[in-house]
Formats: structure tokens, C-alpha cells, sequence
């Protein structure tokens, strides 16, 4: 997935866009890890599932430029005496919107590429973005452990529309699915505190 979607169009076209199980082992036979298995009847769509983490891999690189460039603008203003609320600007609200583009083409390579979505994260990600980024909910994407349950949200949490928009997302959710959405708000600092651990193999 380090390689860029400009370099994986070069090869795209030579991963079979379907296969079934049956010929995958004929022509390639054992995958190469043990907790895993071919199932001869099933028909796979490796072109999807290899281009998905390529895509994702490159949205999340953009999706960090945007959030880092907000912070440095944001600062330039600390320092220029600009702080505060005088920050909520177009420039803001575009960095914003591009950020929540990404993760609804997350979402979407998710479900489509992967078939890893669920009903429920799917009819969440719509509530938030028919609200839209007019009443301040700017994206909203499937993440976890994968396969539904939590829905990551971004929106400004300094505003009361963005408050009662996302208030009413959960109200719609309980009353079409009869579940209860759990609001949690804010996020560990993660790695970014704590660092992280390559793993190598072998």
C-alpha cells in the first residue's frame, strides 16, 4: 500500500478483476499465510481488495497534510493576535471540507472494494452527510475493527448546529433501526503520545 494510485494504475490491469477460488489455487496455489484459506467455490475480486489500501494509504497521507496545515495556519494566527473564534474562516471551513471528502471516499472504497460495510455504519455516514458541512458535520467514515459498529465523525465542536445536527443524526439512527447510537466525543492522543512499534517479519 506505500505505492502511490499514479504508479498502481501501471499494473492494475494485470490483477484479474474476478477469480474463483478453484482456479486462484490452480494457477497460484497455497496462500502464503496459515490462518487463512482459498475457498475453491467462492469468486474473489482481487483488483478491488488491492486497490482499496493503495487509495486508503493515500487519503490518509492527504488527510494528515490537511490537518497539519490547519494546525500551522492556526498557530500563524496565534502569533499574529488572531486567535480564538476569529479563526473560523473559508480557509478553515475548505480545509475541512476536503478532510471530510476523504473519509467519505473511505467509507465508500470500503464498502464497495471490500464489501466490509455494514447497513448500520452505511444509514449512520448518510445522517451525517445530509446534514452537511452547512450545519458543520464535515465527513464521517466506518472505522474499528472493521465490518460496522463505529462511525467516525467530523465535525466542529464548537458550534451548536453542529451540535444539534449530529444530536439528530443520532435520534433519526434509533427511531429507523430501533438501536441506540453511544456519542463519544474527542479521541486518545494514540500515537501521536505514545509512539508506535514497527513490526518486522522474520
Amino acid at each position: 500500500c506505500r505505492m502511490s494510485p499514479a504508479e498502481f494504475a501501471e499494473y492494475r490491469d494485470l490483477i484479474p478483476e474476478e477469480i474463483s477460488g478453484r482456479d486462484y489455487s490452480d494457477h497460484y496455489g497455497l496462500l502464503p499465510d496459515t490462518v487463512t484459506w482459498v475457498d475453491a467455490e467462492t469468486t474473489y475480486r482481487p483488483r478491488a481488495c488491492a486497490e482499496h489500501p493503495i487509495h486508503e494509504n493515500h487519503r490518509v497521507h492527504e488527510f494528515a497534510g490537511l490537518m497539519q496545515f490547519a494546525e500551522l495556519r492556526h498557530r500563524e494566527r496565534e502569533q499574529a493576535g488572531e486567535a480564538g473564534d476569529t479563526w473560523f474562516t473559508n480557509e478553515r471551513v475548505d480545509l475541512l471540507e476536503r478532510a471530510g471528502r476523504l473519509m467519505y471516499g473511505s467509507h465508500l472504497s470500503y464498502g464497495e472494494r471490500l464489501g466490509l460495510g455494514s447497513p448500520e455504519t452505511d444509514l449512520m455516514v448518510e445522517l451525517v452527510r445530509e446534514r452537511g458541512t452547512d450545519r458543520g458535520l464535515y465527513g464521517a467514515k466506518i472505522t474499528g475493527g472493521g465490518a460496522g459498529g463505529t462511525v467516525a465523525v467530523l465535525f466542529d465542536a464548537n458550534s451548536p448546529a453542529a451540535e444539534t445536527a449530529i444530536t439528530e443524526a443520532c435520534v433519526n439512527y434509533e427511531r429507523l433501526t430501533g438501536l441506540r447510537p453511544r456519542l463519544h466525543r474527542g479521541s486518545s492522543p494514540g500515537a501521536v503520545a505514545f509512539g508506535a512499534r514497527q513490526i518486522l517479519r522474520g
